[in-house]
């Protein structure tokens, strides 16, 4: 933004774009979960990437190594049974990309 007397302000807006190629390439169901779900996860080549469950307070209450393929690969996740009923993040990472959902145990 240039105001009237020609000095330059910028604003303390950030923009992120999502490239349309990384839709569904993690996913978590069913999102309201009681003991299992199933993590679906497309991989550029082969390799591991690894699976978190954090609560809304920042705590990692779960973690699994997942061994991927190139493609997509769905994994069954045991262990949620374990957990209180409330609100996390399922966070997964492979290479460089990290992705996110809401989920709710049930």
């Amino acid at each position: 933004m240039i105001s009237a007397n020609g000095f330059v302000q910028y604003s303390n807006i950030l923009a992120f774009r999502s490239s349309t190629d990384n839709q569904h390439t993690f996913k978590v169901y069913p999102s309201a979960v009681h003991s299992n779900a199933t993590v679906s996860l497309r991989s550029d080549k082969a390799g591991t990437a690894f699976f978190k469950l954090v609560d809304m307070s920042g705590r990692v209450v779960f973690q699994q190594n997942i061994m991927v393929q190139e493609g997509t690969n769905n994994v069954g996740v045991n262990g949620f049974d374990k957990l209180t009923t409330g609100n996390y993040i399922a966070l997964s990472k492979n290479g460089n990309e990290l992705w996110q959902q809401k989920i709710s145990k049930l």
